[in-house]
């Protein structure tokens, strides 16, 4: 059940990113298409950047908890408030607007690299048996379509509601992002390799 949380939180906002982000920041936000698929494409840039980097620096990181939950926790945070500010939209102009959706979504990517990837590293070092592994990424997808599915519900919901709408909606997402990841966190620790 734990290992089935750690995706839940990351896969809901995948979702919501992938399903509304565009959407919002032309509709909502009113950047130009030109400039939010710019943002888009910055997001992927930066995702390719930071994955090695945070991938390497998680394998050599050591810890009584292991090398990988610290990470998990620490990222968390930054993740879940960037998640809710990613639906904020910010007084002034243009300009201001894509320099502050640049960044949120930089330490969104960041915040959403820190949790996800040391996770995905997780059932390695938790079992040797391919069954058990195949159970735990069985749990881990399982968790994730969950989420993801409750989450375009939701944000079904709440997106009618326009702008309110999608700060309810990142609010909701980057707390249960947190709080998932949290709970995977402290149902693994006992198993995680130190």
């Amino acid at each position: 059940l734990s290992y089935g949380l750690g995706d839940a939180g990351t896969g809901l906002a995948a979702t919501l990113l992938g399903f509304h982000l565009f959407r919002f920041l032309t509709c909502s936000a009113g950047l130009p298409a030109l400039i939010a698929g710019s943002i888009l494409m910055t997001i992927k840039l930066w995702d390719a950047i930071n994955d090695p980097l945070i991938g390497r620096l998680s394998d050599k990181t050591r810890t009584k908890w292991g090398p990988r939950i610290p990470w998990m926790i620490i990222s968390s945070v930054p993740l879940a408030f960037s998640i809710a500010a990613i639906w904020w939209i910010p007084p002034g102009n243009i300009i201001q607007k894509t320099i502050y959706y640049g960044l949120i979504s930089i330490i969104l990517m960041t915040g959403y690299t820190g949790v996800n990837l040391p996770f995905a590293a997780l059932s390695t070092e938790i079992s040797e048996e391919t069954s058990v592994r195949t159970q735990l990424n069985a749990a881990r997808f399982t968790g994730s379509i969950i989420a993801s599915l409750s989450g375009l519900i939701v944000a079904s919901i709440l997106t009618t509601k326009g702008t309110t709408g999608y700060i309810e909606m990142g609010r909701i997402t980057g707390a249960i992002a947190t709080f998932a990841t949290l709970l995977c966190c402290w149902g693994l620790a006992p198993f995680t390799k130190k």
